[in-house]
């Protein structure tokens, strides 16, 4: 499966709810997805933030939700 397709809001929430849980835990609470699938989105989440690069997030639910705020960033532990 590509990292970014398909997901749902859902997903997406429950990934950015939890980022202090390591990649193959949260893959354990998100079935159908992989640790090396979460650890892609975190790193583009990552990218996002820190560049504005949003190439390969899934566009419909990462965006709106992003810039919502509330979140923060798994991989540099920065608060949004």
């Amino acid at each position: 499966m590509i990292p970014g397709a398909e997901w749902t809001e859902a997903e997406f929430t429950i990934l950015l709810d939890n980022p202090k849980l390591s990649d193959a835990v949260l893959a354990g609470k998100l079935p159908g997805r992989t640790t090396q699938d979460i650890a892609a989105i975190r790193d583009m989440v990552h990218e996002y933030h820190d560049s504005a690069h949003i190439a390969g997030l899934p566009m419909r639910v990462a965006i709106p939700r992003l810039k919502r705020g509330a979140w923060t960033c798994a991989r540099c532990g920065k608060k949004h």
